[in-house]
């Protein structure tokens, strides 16, 4: 029995959809990014909530995954005699959010990473005075019913490194106050 050769054009087709597939395989197995919104209760009372007609039982500083629609979601917060304090809507157009139903302040703080002269004068250009202490660097105050300018979650931590990036790259994190404080100090102080 005779054996057909495979053309170089074809092998090399061949070869361009396999590693095709494999890197497609390794973004979404390993790189790509979970999209979920939190709803989240940074106080030390619990609060109950009702998103999209499901009601959740928020304990102090606790929080839940929750769904949410693209577009429009209704919400409605309950004070501690179960009386409605609130009834609105909020949009959703990103892919992670936090649902701030407290109406407490949170901080989104700007990580840069990359090889770019004076990076660090990019912390230095910037700062936030909270209780009385200058924080340097982009920070962003944020007390909004629905938080969505940012890339990690309250529950997920900055990248160490971005490897292979020539230019500045930027990520924002959201933090609950006392979070942002320990983490600057234990990053930057």
């Amino acid at each position: 029995m005779k054996h057909k050769k495979i053309s170089p054009s074809l092998l090399g087709f061949l070869i361009a959809v396999i590693l095709s597939v494999g890197s497609m395989a390794v973004y979404f197995v390993f790189l790509q990014k979970d999209e979920f919104y939190l709803l989240d209760n940074p106080t030390s009372k619990p609060t109950v909530v009702e998103l999209n007609d499901v009601k959740y039982h928020l304990q102090p500083y606790e929080q839940k995954k929750v769904d949410l629609n693209k577009g429009r979601n209704s919400i409605k917060i309950y004070d501690d005699k179960n009386k409605i304090i609130r009834d609105t809507f909020f949009n959703v157009e990103t892919k992670r959010g936090v649902i701030n139903p407290t109406f407490n302040k949170y901080y989104i703080f700007t990580q840069y990473y990359g090889h770019v002269e004076n990076k660090d004068s990019l912390m230095l250009s910037e700062s936030m005075n909270i209780d009385n202490k200058n924080y340097f660097g982009k920070i962003e105050a944020d007390s909004t019913l629905f938080i969505s300018d940012f890339y990690f979650n309250l529950n997920e931590d900055f990248q160490k490194v971005i490897k292979n990036i020539d230019s500045l790259e930027r990520r924002k994190k959201i933090f609950r106050k006392k979070d942002f404080i320990d983490y600057y100090t234990n990053n930057y102080r």
